[in-house]
Order: C-alpha cells, then sequence, then structure tokens
C-alpha cells in the first residue's frame, strides 16, 4: 500500500521532533541509567571484561572458603572425634558418627570360631558340657518356616499404558513432558530461566522452522492482551487502548514531508522515501549492538570476588575449573577393623578390633559349621525335620521319625521307635472308648439299626421296624413309624410354615393349589412363579425335540432365552390334530438390554418396529367460537375443522410429552379464518405458516415438541 505520512512517533529508545513536518529521529547513548544505543567506547569496554567461566566467589556447605584472591578452605564438622568400633559415612566418604558394636553388624559365622564356653538353652543350645544324653526330657522338633521380605524400595518406576493421573497432582520435572493433545483447565505459564523470558514455539508441520511467542525479559509490571473477538477487515492493524484491550483499526496516513536523523540513525532520501538505518556497533563506531556481539556479552563473567586458590583442609588452584585435594590427616591408607575420626569426621588411624569391642551375640549370627555337644550344641549339621532327637553320650545327636498315625513306642533294646498301636494287645487298650474321646460308649451295637447321637452317653439304636416305615421326629427323638401322606388321596399336601396354611392341595376334581387350599382351575398358584432360562408358558402346544400342537385349535407361548431376554410366539389355527409341528411366529422380542422388538428378533433400539405402524385417528373438532384445546392424548395426530369457528382461534396444546411429534390437518371454512397458536411456538425463518383462504383448502402442520418449545413446519393447499 502507498500514502503519505503525516506523523512519526517514536519509543524509547528512539525520540522523534516535528513528527508532523519535518521529523528529526534521534537516539540518546546509553549508559547505566539511558536506554539507548551502544558507544564505541562502551563497546571496547565490554569486549574487554572477562571471558565467561565458572567462577567461585565462595565456598560453603561441605567446604567453606571466601574470597577474593588465595582462600583458606576448611572442611565442615560432621562428627565427635574420637575412636570407635563402629562409624557411619555419608556418599562423599565422611564419617558422620561414631558407636559400638551392635549383634547386627557382624555377619554370620562359622560355629568351628567357638571353641569356649557353652551355648545356653535360651539361645538354642544344650546349656551343658558333659557327656551326659540330651535331651534329659522332652523332645526337640525342626520346623521350616517361610519369610516374608516387607519396607522394599522400587526403583526406576515407569507409568505406562492406558493410564490416568488424576487429583490435585503436581508433576515436578526438569525433563520434558511429551503427549498428544493437551487440555488445560486453567492458565498456563511459562517461567523464564533467571536470565531471559522463556518462548512459546509453534512449529510448522514438520520440526525445524516456528514461529514463538516469548515476553520481554524485564518486564516491569504484569501485561494482558486481550485479542479482539473478530478477524478484522483487510489491511487493519492492531491497536491497543493503552490498558491491553487490542482491536484492529485502519492504518493511520498522513504528509510527512521531511524525515531526518542524528547519529548513530541515518536516513537516506528523507524527503520523497526515507531509507532509516543505523551501522553495527564495534571498536570504533557507535549504532545497534548485534545478537552476536549481545550473545558474547551476556556470557561474559559478572562481578565478583573470586576464589583462586584454596589451602588447609582441601588446596587447589588455578583459574576456571580446579580440582580440589583434601589434606592428608596421617592414616596411612588401607582397610581397618576400627578407626579414630576427627570433629570433620576423617580417619586419623586405624588399629585392628580386640575382644572387648565385640558385643554379645545372637545365636543367629552362626550362619555355618557345626557346634559341639561338648560345647552345648547338637554335633549335627542336620536333623531329620519333625524328628524325635535322640543323645548318644558326646555324639551328635539324631532324630528318629515315623509315618502318619504312629506313636512312639520303646522296643526291646529300650530304644524309642515309632509304630502302630496294637488294639489287640491288652497292654496296649483297655476299657470302652467314650463318645467324649471319639468312640460309640457302647460295647456292642445291634445289626441294621440307626444309631441317634445321646450327648456325651453312649450311642442310642433305633430298630428298623415294620416294612415301608420312615424315620419319623416327633420333636424331641427319632422313631420309626408308617408315613402319615398319602399322595393318591385329595387333600393338603404338607404347609410351609407350621399351622399357616397348605403348601400344596389337590382336590377331588383334580384341581391343583399351590399357596392356596381353594383352587379354582387346573392349576391355581397363590405367589410367584419362577422358571429357570430357557423354559417357557405355553397355551395347546408342548415341547418334545419341537414345539406340537397339543390338540385343535390356536397356540402360543411366551418363552424366556437363557441369553437374557424373551419372546411371545404366536401359530396359525391347528386342524390336523395333536402332535403335529408347529410354526412359530415371534410376535414380540424383549432383548437383555431392555429393548423391544415388534417383527424383529433383534431390536438395536428401545422399540424397533419391523412393518406399518398405524394410529386411529380421533374425532375432528370443531370450535364454535375463538378457542379451541387439542388434547394430544386421544392420539398424536389430529383434524382441525374451522367452518363454525366465529374469529381468530387460538389453540392450547395438552398431554404433550417431550420427544413427541405431532400433526395438525386444518380444514378452511367457507369464512377463512386464522390461528394464534400457543406460546412457544417456533417456525422456519421465524414466521408462522398462512393458512389457505379457499373454502375446504387443507393445510398440514407437523410439529416436535422438546419440552419447551414446539418446532413447526407447515404444508399449504392439498389438493
Amino acid at each position: 500500500a502507498v500514502g503519505s505520512v503525516t506523523n512519526v512517533t517514536g519509543t524509547a529508545p528512539i525520540s522523534v521532533a516535528n513528527g508532523t513536518s519535518t521529523p528529526v529521529i534521534s537516539m540518546s547513548q546509553a549508559n547505566g541509567t539511558t536506554n539507548g544505543y551502544l558507544s564505541s567506547a562502551d563497546w571496547t569496554t565490554f569486549n574487554s571484561k572477562q571471558a565467561a567461566g565458572n567462577y567461585v566467589t565462595g565456598l560453603t556447605g561441605d567446604v567453606s572458603a571466601a574470597g577474593p584472591g588465595s582462600s583458606t578452605a576448611t572442611l565442615a564438622a560432621v562428627a565427635i572425634a574420637g575412636t570407635s568400633t563402629k562409624v557411619s559415612y555419608d556418599v562423599k566418604g565422611r564419617v558422620t558418627s561414631g558407636t559400638s558394636l551392635e549383634a547386627a553388624d557382624l555377619p554370620s559365622h562359622s560355629a568351628a570360631l567357638i571353641t569356649s564356653g557353652t551355648l545356653a538353652t535360651t539361645n538354642g543350645g544344650t546349656g551343658v558340657n558333659s557327656t551326659a544324653t540330651f535331651p534329659t526330657s522332652g523332645v526337640v522338633v525342626t520346623e521350616a518356616a517361610t519369610e516374608t521380605l516387607t519396607n522394599k524400595t522400587l526403583s526406576d518406576a515407569a507409568i505406562n499404558g492406558a493410564s490416568t493421573i488424576s487429583g490435585s497432582t503436581t508433576i515436578d520435572t526438569t525433563g520434558t513432558v511429551k503427549s498428544g493433545a493437551q487440555t488445560a483447565a486453567g492458565n498456563i505459564t511459562i517461567l523464564g530461566n533467571s536470565t531471559t523470558a522463556n518462548k512459546l514455539i509453534l512449529n510448522d508441520k514438520g520440526s525445524t522452522n516456528s514461529v514463538a511467542l516469548k515476553a520481554s525479559d524485564n518486564l516491569t509490571s504484569s501485561l494482558t492482551w486481550e485479542l479482539p473477538g473478530t478477524n478484522g477487515s483487510s489491511g487493519q492493524v492492531l491497536s491497543t487502548n493503552g490498558s491491553g484491550t487490542l482491536s484492529w483499526v485502519s492504518a493511520a496516513v498522513g504528509s510527512v514531508t521531511n524525515v531526518t536523523g542524528t547519529v548513530p540513525i541515518s536516513v537516506a532520501t528523507g524527503t520523497s522515501t526515507p531509507v532509516i538505518s543505523m551501522s553495527q556497533a564495534n571498536g570504533s563506531t557507535n549504532g545497534y549492538l548485534s545478537s552476536a556481539d549481545w550473545a558474547t556479552f551476556n556470557s561474559k563473567q559478572a562481578a565478583g570476588n573470586y576464589i583462586t586458590a584454596l589451602t588447609g583442609d582441601v588446596t587447589a588452584s588455578g583459574s576456571g575449573s580446579a580440582a580440589a585435594t583434601l589434606s592428608a590427616t596421617g592414616v596411612s591408607s588401607g582397610t581397618y577393623t576400627k578407626v579414630t575420626v576427627d570433629a570433620k569426621g576423617r580417619a586419623t588411624s586405624g588399629t585392628s578390633l580386640v575382644a572387648a569391642d565385640i558385643p554379645p551375640l545372637p545365636t543367629s549370627i552362626i550362619g555355618s559349621g557345626t557346634l559341639g555337644v561338648a560345647n552345648g550344641g547338637t554335633g549335627a549339621a542336620t536333623i531329620t525335620n519333625n524328628g524325635v532327637v535322640i543323645g548318644a553320650g558326646t555324639g551328635a545327636l539324631s532324630g528318629v521319625t515315623g509315618t502318619s498315625g504312629q506313636v512312639m513306642t520303646v522296643n526291646g533294646s529300650n530304644q524309642p521307635i515309632f509304630g502302630a498301636i496294637n488294639l489287640a494287645s491288652s497292654a496296649a487298650v483297655s476299657s470302652t472308648l467314650t463318645v467324649a474321646n471319639g468312640g460309640t460308649g457302647a460295647a456292642t451295637l445291634a445289626a441294621n439299626n440307626v444309631l441317634l447321637g445321646n450327648g456325651t452317653s453312649a450311642l442310642q439304636a433305633v430298630a428298623p421296624g415294620t416294612s415301608g416305615n420312615v424315620l419319623t421326629s416327633n420333636g424331641s427323638t427319632w422313631t420309626s413309624a408308617a408315613s402319615v401322606t398319602n399322595w393318591a388321596v385329595p387333600g393338603t399336601i404338607g404347609s410351609t410354615t407350621p399351622n399357616t396354611g397348605a403348601f400344596s392341595t389337590l382336590t377331588t376334581t383334580g384341581n391343583v393349589g399351590i399357596g392356596t387350599t381353594s383352587p379354582q382351575s387346573a392349576l391355581d398358584v397363590s405367589g410367584s412363579i419362577v422358571l429357570s432360562d430357557g423354559n417357557a408358558f405355553a397355551t395347546n402346544k408342548y415341547y418334545s425335540g419341537g414345539w406340537k400342537y397339543k390338540a385343535n385349535g390356536w397356540g402360543g407361548h411366551m418363552q424366556y432365552f437363557s441369553t437374557g431376554g424373551f419372546g411371545l410366539f404366536v401359530n396359525a389355527q391347528n386342524s390336523s390334530g395333536a402332535g403335529v409341528a408347529v410354526t412359530d411366529i415371534q410376535a414380540l422380542s424383549v432383548s437383555a438390554n431392555g429393548n423391544i422388538g415388534i417383527g424383529t428378533t433383534a431390536p438395536a433400539a428401545a422399540l424397533q418396529v419391523t412393518g406399518q405402524i398405524v394410529a386411529t385417528l380421533p374425532s375432528t373438532l370443531t370450535p364454535t367460537g375463538t378457542t379451541q384445546t387439542i388434547d394430544f392424548a386421544t392420539g398424536n395426530i389430529q383434524t382441525l375443522n374451522l367452518s363454525s369457528a366465529t374469529g381468530t382461534v387460538t389453540l392450547t396444546f395438552t398431554n404433550v410429552v417431550a420427544g413427541g411429534s405431532y400433526a395438525l390437518k386444518i380444514i378452511q371454512g367457507a369464512t377463512a379464518r386464522t390461528l394464534t397458536w400457543p406460546t412457544g411456538t417456533k417456525w422456519p425463518g421465524g414466521t408462522p405458516i398462512t393458512l389457505s383462504t379457499n373454502s375446504g383448502a387443507i393445510d398440514l402442520v407437523t410439529l416436535f415438541y422438546d419440552g419447551t418449545s414446539y418446532y413447526a413446519v407447515g404444508g399449504n393447499n392439498f389438493l
């Protein structure tokens, strides 16, 4: 686009004088309080500053030191100086505490190391040092155990698959979060890195080129830019109202006659087509600061008291990164079982453990070898599981086992063995085994009798009695008696609860009642009937390898399916006698999810009908005044004859249902009448149908009701 500039303005650090006539564009030189161009002298100063590096101004933490120049380094105190048999050290190798050894600190030892003393019975030993047979009483049984490990930590865990992180969860990571589409239910904040502001980067279809949005590195306050709500017109530009609200405006035009500039800004052809430029600043030229020089200057070292060398506990020298060396403490390098440390956690001497350094130990510390009988042990590396331990003087103990149900006895050599009890031996068994001890309490039982419990007393016996008898309870015991129910004689059969009525009744006419004592039909049920899967109610038909007629006449059945749902089947009239195969017609289907089908066995909706649906039309409505109520409960399709109306007829709809569709046939009278539709009736384009005016003309209006409004469409003058 071309035009005339009417006004020239500038934003700091650029300033413009005579902006509406002969603009003079200038820029101040930058200093500690003023933004502006970079002078060649300042460029030389900045370029000569210290190159970027990792310079230390002071040390804290594990080592303390203060600059500038060479500084004494002191290790931080981490422990109390002294000599300990057990020390703790951190990941930096510094001793942080010193205590005495505990039993849990020692590894498993071979029992061969124990050459003196006696292992007490409380610690799993024999407690004796002699040739006596062990044990003097009782038995020792070995036992297998199962250990359960707890308090474990999983490392390098990963969440993968179709997982969901929900709740008030904070993900704090210095890595990259990569995902598919993202939706944020709040503000998105892009933090700076304390030096520059970070960017919102939008890649093109590839991953090389992008467009980025970035805030100023040094905002004086928070800003919010509110974008306009439209796309604007071609050629328009964004303009701010000064408070952050942006809008589309047309670019201003004017008539500047001359543009000039002051160093370092230069202007060519200022009276016609001004070209404003600025040279790049260097050691001899004032001008703009290039991005390369900015990056160089920005990477230079900030002012500070830098340490050039370390002495004392840690020594180091040189510029930039230097290797730090711990000062020697006088102890020779090596492995020691006992060390002395100073207050800074450094080992100053190392020696070996002595007997006094070892605390009392549990027997669990013995992990190998065999403790002899002379030292209070068993002298055996293993004893048969669940075996009874047998002594052998000073020799190793042994175990004796048996099989399930055996007991320990003594053989002719006076040695303990396991074996079966000889019940036929009077020496092994005497008297009668009582009920309390698992027996019958009786020395003899009659043949073919039924045994009855009798508490802890001997069992009782009930004789069979007469042939055909049944075992019957009299409320306190059981007896053999004749059956009292004759299924061949009409009457009450059983009861649901004593004294509350018949469970089943057979009348003299052959009627059967369930839950009633007076059945009125062949089967009379008072209560619910529950069918198992696949069973059915049938009329004039039975199932035998397929449905068949019982007799001539009509038939049908209702069947519940094992896969869910049920069906209603009807059959044609039979005139071929009993046993003729039935051709089923499934008139109604109800699926497992509740869908109902008519004319289909697989309804895909709440109601699916295959075939015609016919509605019976209600009587024609003929208003005789100027109002008419249409009750759609009488039918979804209504007819309205205006031949007797005396003016414009106001309609009222009743018994409409949300989601329902309705139709209204309108017959015009000899005198053309109009209609006033109920409030909430909406038409295409907002214009109601205009009724035909000729006598007998027929118009048709269809309506859909959503619970609030009627959405209507009309057609005129059906011929």
